[in-house]
């Protein structure tokens, strides 16, 4: 995908050669970024704000897309789904979620591509889903270019809910 890639290389670099893998059984990127370990306040935040999420979303029946799912996918959301589609650009987070979604049952694909430029066709969703992905894009014409990108792809009338703030900067 020469000249098509809008995340930074360094991102990309860095999930493919490292977020992605696993350290003793955990996946590096949430061991450094992940709230599994986080007091009950914090928890209880990530619930209600995964409640909200999936009330935004819709469902049950959707086809949804996630763009950036990275190897965690948002498997809190497969049960509103008829099939869910996992975008990134990280063949080895592909894997993972691939990994991650097999044991929730919803039929699933995933696909390696830029969310600049996804390779599906106007409207072929139902709702949208990303989180924790765009701010790795560099610059605001690749950032406004995948939301654009990600808005073509939903259907009229669908949803697409975007989670944008990195709970834990660098």
């Amino acid at each position: 995908m020469p000249g098509l890639f809008k995340g930074t290389e360094a991102t990309r670099a860095f999930y493919d050669q490292t977020g992605w893998h696993r350290r003793d059984g955990v996946l590096v990127d949430t061991a450094l970024f992940s709230a599994t370990n986080a007091g009950p306040i914090l928890q209880s935040m990530i619930r209600r704000r995964e409640q909200s999420i999936r009330e935004l979303i819709g469902g049950p029946g959707l086809r949804l897309v996630e763009c950036g799912c990275g190897g965690t996918p948002a498997v809190f959301l497969a049960d509103r789904c008829k099939s869910f589609t996992a975008v990134d650009f990280s063949s080895t987070g592909l894997a993972e979620a691939a990994a991650a979604l097999g044991p929730t049952g919803v039929a699933f694909s995933t696909v390696e591509a830029d969310m600049t430029h996804l390779p599906f066709g106007d409207g072929d969703f139902d709702a949208a889903y990303s989180a924790h992905a765009i701010y790795h894009i560099d610059n605001p014409d690749g950032q406004a270019a995948a939301i654009a990108e990600i808005m073509r792809v939903v259907r009229p009338g669908g949803h697409a809910v975007f989670v944008l703030a990195n709970p834990f900067p660098l």
